[in-house]
């Protein structure tokens, strides 16, 4: 059975769909495009082979097509409930990791308007089969409830655009693409140098007047000292700076990257006699954030790994790499 305002939202969800497939999903990296729209998402099957999670995207897309289908021309209302219901259950476990966990690192505007016509459709579906049944108390409650979910999804669109995009400022130093300056403050990216990393971690306390970006991973104010976004302890903001090869310190020490296995990273001062003037990084890695190893240093008579004085002969150095032994 088919009626016009079943087609009537057949044809809106299709629109719907329709645009979605001409907006990026923010796939870009993993598959060696710049940004993928949404219609090479439903077209290229092999993206599935490259991380699995986007199956299931793939699979809702022709769930929800055969469901439009069935329903425009009125065959099958049942199946096309399931499949309709099944496509769009999809998405919004998609949205729901976007939205709650944000542990999905990029803007998948595709992903919220399939989830909008997807969800158009199952709402008509819906509309019909209580008109089938007679119940007209029921099209008040799932027309309120239509309304609600749509303003979600909308919400959640808009959400996501404000984040990564209408507030993504002004770079604080041109010369460099990890700080950013908006209304709310000023915020350490990756966007530059990682495009699927969208994070904007905000900093804490910065006097903008006083604020220089020292590079694409430090800055400084007047009171605090920032590697990212992480804010450096024991540091004299006023003398700190980058010496040769980019390595951090300040009037009276020099700052090396720690780790550990417990989560802990951080730059720590070399405490055992370190010549601050002399010292520097000297181990160079080739295609990584930072160009020089920052766990070894040397000043003008002795090595350092990992803040602490080493001798020459319990080094040994394969391909350029430095390595205790």
């Amino acid at each position: 059975m088919k009626s016009n305002t079943t087609r009537i939202f057949c044809i809106v969800s299709a629109v719907l769909y329709a645009i979605s497939c001409m907006m990026p999903t923010g796939i870009g990296v993993e598959t060696g495009s710049e940004n993928l729209k949404g219609y090479m998402c439903v077209l290229l099957g092999w993206l599935t082979f490259m991380w699995p999670p986007y199956l299931l995207c793939w699979v809702s897309n022709f769930m929800y097509m055969s469901a439009l289908s069935l329903t425009y021309r009125g065959w099958r209302p049942e199946r096309a409930f399931y499949l309709s219901f099944v496509s769009f259950l999809i998405t919004v476990i998609y949205i729901y990791v976007n939205f709650f966990t944000e542990s999905i690192d990029y803007p998948n505007y595709a992903c919220y308007i399939w989830s909008l016509s997807y969800f158009v459709l199952f709402w008509g579906i819906l509309l019909q089969k209580a008109k089938s049944s007679k119940n007209g108390s029921w099209n008040k409650t799932i027309n309120a409830a239509g309304v609600i979910v749509s303003l979600l999804l909308l919400f959640g669109l808009v959400r996501i655009n404000v984040k990564y995009d209408t507030w993504r400022g002004t770079p604080v130093d041109a010369r460099y693409y990890g700080y950013y300056k908006t209304d709310k403050g000023v915020y350490f990216t990756l966007l530059e140098h990682h495009p699927h990393e969208f994070t904007m971690d905000y900093l804490g306390g910065v006097n903008l007047d006083a604020l220089q970006v020292l590079s694409n991973n430090f800055a400084k104010d007047d009171r605090h000292v920032w590697y990212q976004e992480k804010l450096m302890k024991h540091v004299d903001p006023a003398t700190f700076h980058l010496g040769k090869n980019g390595t951090p310190k300040d009037a009276k020490h020099v700052y090396y990257w720690y780790r550990d296995g417990k989560g802990i990273s951080e730059y720590r001062p070399v405490e055992d006699g370190v010549d601050v003037a002399t010292a520097e990084y000297f181990v160079k890695i080739e295609n990584t954030l930072h160009d020089y190893d920052e766990e070894w240093i040397r000043d003008s008579k002795h090595m350092y790994y990992m803040g602490r004085r080493i001798d020459d002969d319990s080094v040994k150095v394969v391909d350029g790499r430095y390595y205790l032994k």
